[in-house]
């Protein structure tokens, strides 16, 4: 167990460093999970976007691991999606743990086939979506016309904004028209920031009155209620109190740190 962080009041790891299993519901996440499990009930395709930093992966991490029950779904999740034509689907038989054929129509019926085999349905996570080209979506639109009737498919397709905006193309019209379930991942509010910030304190043993809440507040401000900034920040903000002998992260002590941080 790491003791960088004893010499401020601290114990144990940095809690602020987010690993697997660091989900926390802010910024909407259970509203999101709520219609995401209709999506896995009803089948079809899902669109989930949200800016940079607001904990799309983690929370597709909890949903795979927590909320789909692996007796009816086998989960199948692509995070490399900057693939051109055929890619995408070569990619989806590496996934399922086979070595894909070589001809993109062999590798169609591939695919075919190992839906076939299974006795569950499938539900495939796209992370990183919005950077899958016209051709790679038309790839998957095909897919899902082969597969999707009738041998339960549920798709996730997950990332920025930028989704939407290729979704909404004349091109993917199609695609877009099977949409059935949306949802919007926002960045945490003041008060979840706040509770955010003193669970994980506590899970590091702070000492009582570690930091104000006017900090918490600048912090908040700060970062936007953006999750992965607010944690970077944070961890910056302790090693900082390490390096300078502070005890307590109060407004100043924030300010400086900050300061410390930008120059």
């Amino acid at each position: 167990m790491s003791s960088f962080f004893n010499p401020i009041g601290l114990s144990g790891e940095n809690a602020f460093n987010l690993r697997c299993g660091d989900f926390f519901p802010g910024g909407q996440a259970t509203a999101v999970l709520r219609r995401l499990s209709a999506l896995l009930e009803l089948g079809g395709i899902g669109v989930l976007v949200g800016e940079p930093g607001m904990g799309k992966s983690t929370l597709l991490d909890h949903l795979v691991r927590e909320c789909v029950d692996p007796n009816q779904y086998r989960s199948v999740r692509v995070n490399f999606t900057n693939l051109s034509s055929g890619g995408f689907l070569r990619q989806l038989v590496f996934a399922f743990g086979e070595k894909p054929r070589r001809s993109k129509s062999d590798v169609v019926h591939q695919l075919v086939l190992l839906w076939d085999c299974l006795a569950q349905k499938v539900f495939l996570v796209v992370d990183e979506a919005d950077h899958l080209q016209s051709e790679p979506l038309d790839d998957l639109r095909l897919l899902i016309n082969l597969v999707g009737q009738g041998r339960g498919l549920a798709v996730l397709l997950a990332g920025q904004p930028t989704l939407r905006d290729l979704l909404r193309s004349p091109m993917q019209q199609a695609l877009s028209q099977r949409v059935m379930c949306r949802a919007v991942l926002r960045g945490w509010t003041l008060g979840e920031t706040q509770s955010w910030l003193s669970q994980q304190l506590k899970r590091m043993e702070a000492p009582p009155h570690f930091m104000d809440i006017e900090a918490m507040e600048a912090l908040f401000q700060y970062a936007k209620g953006n999750p992965r900034v607010i944690n970077q920040t944070m961890t910056h903000c302790l090693i900082w109190m390490v390096m300078e002998g502070q005890k307590r992260l109060d407004p100043d002590c924030f300010k400086r740190a900050l300061a410390a941080i930008e120059a």
